[in-house]
């Protein structure tokens, strides 16, 4: 069985580069009305999941989504699907407030360290709230010997 710091550390740089690609083509392909909503969140077998913070946008966005893929595949990505799930907006201070563990400065270095390799701002970010919500709920020490 894998640790998901083997996980971590051997899929999710290779991941994030091509969510990463995938929300870049999003943001330069989708109108301004539909990112104001929407976020990528995977990428993964020509397969784009994106979040949608209001629910009647999603069946809107189901109607377009042919129309979306052949934009996205003429911009550069090579999407067979799209998949559209409604996810309610949440504020990310009252998830990371329920947690047993504080940060401490070695997981916090550690963070700060993983997303400097990111160049796409909402990605780096995504992926700093999931290792705070991760190293807030294990301890960081036993985690890193895993």
């Amino acid at each position: 069985m894998k640790s998901i710091k083997s996980i971590l550390v051997a899929n999710n740089i290779s991941l994030l580069q091509e969510l990463d690609k995938a929300r870049k083509v999003w943001e330069s392909t989708i109108p301004k009305n539909v990112l104001n909503v929407t976020n990528p969140i995977r990428y993964e077998d020509n397969t784009l999941l994106v979040y949608v913070y209001d629910n009647i946008w999603v069946s809107e966005l189901n109607y377009l989504k042919n129309n979306f893929i052949q934009k996205l595949n003429n911009n550069g990505l090579f999407l067979q699907d799209i998949t559209y799930k409604y996810k309610a907006k949440q504020e990310y201070t009252s998830i990371i407030n329920n947690y047993k563990y504080e940060l401490t400065d070695s997981a916090k270095n550690y963070i700060e360290n993983s997303i400097k390799k990111i160049d796409n701002d909402r990605l780096a970010n995504g992926y700093k709230r999931f290792l705070e919500t991760l190293l807030c709920s294990v301890d960081f020490k036993s985690w890193r010997a895993q």
